[in-house]
């Protein structure tokens, strides 16, 4: 997998989050607006759903891909290194 793959799969999994947020809000609002008093203003579920700046979303997804690709590096380890001379090159070991 390739980081662009990777990322790409991030993608994906922020949108099914969202989705799942808004159909949970769905819920909340409608049972508030079922258990709500004659004098209470009915919610919609845009109200329980925080409200993002575009500045917001993109240094949050720049935090979060940072911080993905670094989980993903360490979880893939590669093969092992091998020593290097400036001089000579590769150094083989005795």
């Amino acid at each position: 997998m390739v980081p662009s793959m990777f990322f790409e799969l991030r993608k994906r999994r922020v949108v099914r989050i969202r989705h799942e947020r808004y159909a949970n809000a769905m819920t909340a609002a409608m049972v508030f607006n079922v258990n709500r008093g004659e004098e209470q203003e009915p919610l919609t579920a845009f109200d329980f759903v925080r409200i993002e700046t575009e500045e917001w979303k993109a240094k949050k997804q720049e935090e979060m891909n940072i911080a993905s690709l670094n989980r993903f590096i360490a979880s893939h380890k590669g093969p092992p290194k091998q020593a290097w001379s400036p001089i000579c090159g590769p150094v083989k070991e005795k």
